[in-house]
């Protein structure tokens, strides 16, 4: 009879224990969302729906971290005493060119084709299309979805100049265009700006890559045609 009344007490503790609440993951992605200071986060509280319901307000405090992208957050409840962690992924936005319409391969991309909007960094796989070399006459690669962010993997702006290579510079001062033999000290694209020594002059300056000079004043190295 005793053996039988302790296995029923030990049935109903357990069942006890089963029903006890726990705290929801939503609570503590709360809690830590508080202490974003407005930045935007991805909150993986794995340890929600585990921990006894706390019976306290939870407090939240950070892990050293040298990645400025993903910290880890400790979630500490005062009754029930217990602890947890979660990964925090710090979204990071930038003003990037995006698709305003689907293009196809093969089609120029002008300014009326995309325009400027905020998109997480961790959407965007690749160095993004600078607004200033659409005048370029940009091709398309592949096929780009309407509002995806436009990256140079993209386009047919490859690496055009490389270290060493002879080019020609172009200096434009109030609509006199001064051309001169030159040498790139770096490698870039279209768009980059790259240091150059000039051959006659042997001085060091700054030019914009280009595949033709544009009307605008500045210096400009023109890519070698491929």
């Amino acid at each position: 009879m005793r053996h039988k009344l302790l296995v029923a007490f030990m049935l109903l503790a357990g069942s006890a224990a089963q029903a006890a609440p726990l705290e929801p993951a939503s609570a503590i992605t709360a809690a830590i969302a508080s202490q974003l200071d407005g930045a935007e986060g991805k909150i993986m509280s794995n340890g929600g729906a585990m921990m006894p319901a706390c019976q306290a307000q939870l407090s939240v405090s950070w892990l050293p971290s040298e990645d400025d992208t993903f910290r880890t957050a400790s979630v500490t409840c005062p009754s029930p005493s217990w602890t947890i962690y979660a990964g925090v992924r710090i979204v990071k936005r930038h003003v990037a060119l995006v698709a305003s319409r689907a293009i196809a391969a093969g089609e120029v991309i002008d300014s009326s084709d995309t325009a400027s909007r905020e998109v997480a960094l961790s959407d965007v796989h690749g160095a993004l299309l600078s607004p200033q070399v659409l005048a370029e006459g940009v091709k398309a690669t592949r096929a780009i979805p309407e509002g995806e962010p436009v990256t140079r993997s993209m386009t047919d702006l490859t690496r055009s100049v490389h270290s060493g290579q002879q080019v020609v510079l172009r200096v434009n001062q109030g609509g006199l265009v001064v051309s001169a033999p030159g040498q790139a000290l770096q490698d870039g694209a279209i768009g980059d700006s790259v240091a150059v020594e000039n051959a006659e002059s042997h001085r060091r300056l700054s030019a914009i890559i280009v595949r033709s000079a544009p009307q605008r004043s500045g210096v400009y190295l023109v890519a070698p045609a491929e």
